[in-house]
């Protein structure tokens, strides 16, 4: 087992890129040549609320990233609404309409409860109540494998199936919301270092605000740690660049706006509040601060971003995601370099008639 230790993501992608280039097997796949690690990987993140990327390499996509988590801690599994972010979601869907391997269904609403109401398990809500009532209760497994379903689906090739299988929910002995999960396939660039640093640590910080305690440490266990070669050879020597480095940075980090209030009725609150915004595109009444005040501009400057038939689409991308300016300047600057990365893509097939995106 490989064990890297590191503040947060920005510090794990170029020493996970370093790790595969140095110790990496160069292995087949049906996605084309790939980097593998010669055993398990497991990431430690010190501090996994810092979790925005910059590098200009990587190129990540903060309005996916944010969505994303916001669509799994719904409860969805619609490809329609994170498609609209990564039209190659729709690659992975078997009907065209949903996502067999959608975790935030697997947490909200797709195991049965036989022995209750015979309404579907929330897990996420029952790890709220197991671990209020006893702190130290060692029992608390969030599942995304389900065996019933996800070996008929990869015995036929199904497009779709959890990378991710288990979260363990606990309370450490400095009585920190830790969170372990385990992974059987990660792709390191796009899912470890990428979109899975983004969600699983909102839902780290969603169980830790609803039980009324501090985030702890983000344990990542992948089985197969791997890097495609086309992704990973334009970041190998990439720089360590640790842009929470800065005091503001840091301290907005720290106090970032809360999802939700603790106990049962915060996550009905925060429940309620996030199926309005994503189902009703309600904003007016809106209690969660993190909705009104990250979410809501991620969305709406995205939106304005896609309207290609408008002139001046950027300009207002961009204005609306200085409302993130003061309050959450990581996500702000990841948006704004991406925009601009954009615009200039834009700027050059005007001028020369070729696509450059």
């Amino acid at each position: 087992m490989q064990v890297i230790n590191v503040r947060n993501v920005s510090e794990a992608l170029p020493v996970g890129v370093e790790f595969l280039r140095v110790y990496g097997a160069k292995r087949e796949s049906r996605n084309g040549p790939v980097l593998v690690a010669p055993c398990p990987v497991t990431t430690v993140y010190e501090r996994p609320w810092e979790r925005v990327l910059l590098y200009g390499e990587r190129d990540a996509n903060p309005f996916f990233h944010v969505f994303e988590a916001a669509w799994m801690l719904a409860g969805r599994d619609d490809v329609k609404s994170v498609a609209k972010y990564v039209s190659r979601m729709k690659t992975y869907s078997d009907d065209g309409k949903t996502l067999h391997g959608a975790y935030g269904a697997r947490w909200r609403n797709w195991f049965p409860n036989e022995f209750g109401d015979g309404n579907p398990i929330d897990q996420l809500a029952w790890a709220v109540r197991r671990l209020r009532a006893n702190p130290d209760d060692r029992r608390v497994v969030i599942q995304m494998w389900d065996a019933g379903t996800d070996i008929a689906t990869a015995d036929t090739n199904g497009k779709d199936v959890p990378c991710n299988t288990q979260m363990y929910v606990w309370i450490d002995v400095e009585g920190r919301l830790s969170l372990t999960i385990t992974c059987r396939s990660n792709d390191m660039v796009w899912g470890a270092y990428g979109a899975n640093a983004v969600h699983f640590s909102y839902v780290q910080q969603f169980l830790a605000e609803a039980i009324g305690v501090p985030m702890g440490k983000l344990y990542q266990i992948s089985n197969n740690y791997h890097g495609y070669l086309n992704t990973l050879e334009p970041l190998f020597g990439m720089p360590l660049d640790q842009p929470y480095a800065s005091s503001e940075w840091t301290s907005a980090a720290e106090n970032q706006f809360r999802l939700c209030d603790a106990g049962e009725d915060g996550v009905r609150i925060f429940t309620e509040d996030l199926a309005l915004f994503l189902d009703e595109k309600v904003t007016l009444g809106i209690r969660s601060p993190w909705i009104r005040k990250v979410l809501q501009p991620i969305v709406m400057a995205h939106r304005a971003y896609k309207e290609r038939d408008d002139n001046e689409r950027f300009e207002k991308a961009h204005e609306i995601v200085k409302q993130m300016q003061r309050h959450s300047p990581d996500w702000y600057a990841a948006c704004v370099t991406w925009l601009a990365r954009r615009e200039e893509q834009a700027r050059r097939a005007k001028d020369d008639g070729v696509s450059h995106a």
